[in-house]
C-alpha cells in the first residue's frame, strides 16, 4: 500500500539482452556525469529506474484488471506491435556473432507495483498468442533500446543546452 505519497514496488526478475544492458549502463554513467557538472546531487542511478520508467510507458495501454474481451482485443494489438518490435531486435542482436555472444544479465528490478502488473498483463497476453515466439525479455530489450536510441538522438541538442546556459562559478 502506497503511504506518504510514495509507491509501493514489487521485485521482478527483468532479463536485457547483453548489448541493452551495456547500452544502459553507458547511459547511467553518462546521466551521473550530467548530474556531476551542474552540481546536483547524483542520485543513486539503477537499471531498474530506467526499465521501470520505459516499461510504464510502452505498456500503458495494459489494463491488469481488464475482464472485457473488446478491449483485450484493443490490449492484443499493443502486445504484437511490442511483439514486433522484440523480433525485429532479436534479429538485429542476432545478426551479429559478437554481439549475439554477449551475456543476458538478469536483474532483480523493484517495478512500481502498477508497472509490474502490466508486464504480467502483457505476458498473460502473449500467451494467448501462441504464433507469436517473441520473449518478453526481446520486448523489454527493444524497449528500452528504443529509448535509448532516443536519448542518444537528443544528446547533441541537450549538451550544446548546457554549454550555452551553465555558467561557471569560477568565472
Amino acid at each position: 500500500m502506497a503511504q506518504s505519497g510514495k509507491e509501493s514496488y514489487q521485485n521482478r526478475n527483468v532479463q536485457l539482452y547483453g548489448l541493452t544492458a551495456q547500452e544502459l549502463a553507458d547511459r547511467i554513467t553518462v546521466d551521473k556525469a550530467v548530474m556531476t557538472a551542474v552540481n546536483l546531487p547524483t542520485p543513486r542511478f539503477t537499471p531498474a529506474h530506467y526499465i521501470d520508467a520505459v516499461l510504464d510507458h510502452a505498456l500503458g495501454a495494459l489494463d491488469p484488471q481488464g475482464t472485457s474481451l473488446q478491449n483485450m482485443e484493443a490490449e492484443r494489438d499493443v502486445v504484437w506491435a511490442l511483439a514486433q518490435d522484440g523480433l525485429a531486435y532479436r534479429d538485429y542482436v542476432t545478426a551479429d556473432p559478437e554481439i549475439a555472444a554477449m551475456k543476458k544479465p538478469r536483474s532483480q528490478c523493484p517495478l512500481r507495483i502498477r508497472v509490474n502488473q502490466r508486464y504480467s498483463r502483457m505476458m498473460d497476453i502473449l500467451r494467448t498468442m501462441p504464433e507469436i515466439k517473441t520473449q518478453p525479455f526481446e520486448i523489454a530489450s527493444a524497449c528500452v533500446a528504443k529509448y535509448l536510441e532516443g536519448l542518444q538522438a537528443e544528446q547533441p541538442v541537450f549538451e550544446e543546452f548546457w554549454q550555452r546556459n551553465l555558467v561557471s562559478t569560477y568565472e
